[in-house]
């Protein structure tokens, strides 16, 4: 069987990120993860490099994406990780692409009508990192967020900071704020707390 080339239309790092954030798109349901991550790597790696090797590379490049400028540099740069990645890469697919348990975030809710709040309030989702905390939005604040996962990255972003981006995206349909479903929301950052944590630790963080 011919392997797959790795599209050339689409640059190399984009490549990389999507293979390095394929597990958390919200489009997911638990049991897609695996198939999700392992399509977006081999469009990343092609398919010459066992997956687990592959996907360990990847993550070992996860803070130089900008330097890929072609897909032989992309190539080369797993080829060169992939065997010392192995064994990481592994432990990574079975956390991405399992079920873990969330991390036991503390949600606090005031009280609507107590500070004068009317209609739908804004998605602020604005982190104080020494603190361990997250503001949701004026009513509802999210405690024992773990510090180390600020330092699950992509590039220059936080793997959190990207979940982000993509709620407040759906927040603002239309230019109007949309009430959020706060039990998914927290229930996602539980369990994302939870991830990132465990892939830093993995990764030597």
């Amino acid at each position: 069987m011919t392997a797959p080339a790795i599209p050339t239309d689409i640059a190399p790092a984009r490549l990389a990120r999507e293979a390095l954030v394929a597990f958390a798109s919200p489009a997911l349901q638990p049991g897609e993860r695996p198939a999700a991550i392992a399509r977006a790597v081999r469009a990343a790696a092609g398919d010459s490099i066992d997956l687990a090797a592959a996907y360990g590379a990847l993550h070992g490049l996860a803070g130089v994406l900008d330097g890929l400028r072609t897909a032989d540099d992309l190539q080369a740069a797993i080829g060169h990780r992939a065997e010392d990645a192995r064994e990481t890469g592994a432990r990574l697919l079975e956390l991405h692409g399992g079920a873990s348990a969330p991390w036991p975030v503390l949600r606090v809710d005031m009280d609507a009508a107590g500070a004068g709040m009317r209609g739908v309030p804004r998605l602020l989702l604005r982190p104080q990192k020494a603190f361990g905390t997250i503001r949701i939005d004026a009513l509802t604040t999210l405690c024992n967020v773990p510090p180390d996962v600020w330092e699950h990255t992509v590039g220059e972003d936080a793997v959190m900071e990207l979940e982000f981006a993509a709620w407040r995206a759906r927040a603002t349909a239309n230019g109007q704020d949309i009430a959020i479903d706060k039990e998914a929301l927290t229930r996602r950052i539980a369990w994302l707390c939870r991830v990132s944590q465990q892939t830093v630790r993995l990764l030597g963080g």
